[in-house]
């Protein structure tokens, strides 16, 4: 498989794990105090998938296995690159903050990581 296929696929296995991390609990809790409502309604709306235009984590994962990037993904669907970028970068950020809070990186490592995480989202969305 194609490397660069690789790090597209990654990071969206990232970005649905860390959206579904965060939905999870909120979701299964309104779905279980509204039974009789259609449980659709109850799911927030996946950043991830809106800063794409995407309608469907199939949409995107037929996408990026048929080598289209996440910027050709927003490009088709009239949404903002940056968008996504911004997304992933805040998500990343996130990740490597509570790892320093949990001890797992030292201040250096936070440091010199924090510095290249806009670069690196940058060039796996565009796939370069």
């Amino acid at each position: 498989m194609n490397p660069k296929r690789i790090l597209m696929i990654g990071t969206m296995a990232i970005a649905f794990t860390v959206g579904l991390e965060l939905t999870a609990d909120k979701t299964t809790a309104q779905a279980a105090l509204r039974p009789t409502q259609d449980i659709s309604a109850a799911v927030p709306q996946d950043d991830f998938l809106h800063a794409l235009g995407a309608s469907s984590e199939q949409e995107v994962y037929e996408a990026l296995y048929n080598g289209r990037t996440l910027a050709d993904i927003a490009i088709t669907n009239q949404a903002d690159v940056s968008g996504i970028i911004a997304l992933q970068s805040a998500e990343l950020l996130g990740q490597l903050e509570e790892r320093l809070k949990s001890g797992s990186l030292t201040r250096a490592q936070y440091e010199a990581q924090k510095r290249e995480v806009t670069e690196i989202i940058t060039h796996s969305v565009w796939g370069t």
